[in-house]
């Protein structure tokens, strides 16, 4: 299995991984990995040991003094997404 492969395994519903096979195998092995099932321990595996550091911007913008200046200190009571959809 691909690490493409892999990555379409286990994904919620309603969410897709877009495939661009170029060959009859390629696509074939696309189309096994949806009946593949990880366990819980498995994915959470997944996602730690491909988890990538955040980065600039995201560094600054986490700075307390950073989001006063640019929420006029009103950083607590804007609803912010618990996981960062970036």
């Amino acid at each position: 299995m691909s690490p493409v492969d892999v990555d379409a395994v286990g994904l919620e519903p309603l969410q897709a991984c877009i495939i661009g096979p170029r060959t009859l195998v390629q696509l074939e092995s696309n189309l096994a990995a949806t009946k593949v099932a990880l366990s819980p321990g498995q994915v959470a595996r997944l996602d730690e040991v491909s988890a990538t550091p955040r980065s600039y911007p995201y560094t600054v913008l986490d700075d307390p003094r950073i989001k006063d200046i640019i929420t006029g200190g009103m950083d607590a009571r804007i609803d912010a997404p618990v996981k960062p959809v970036a």
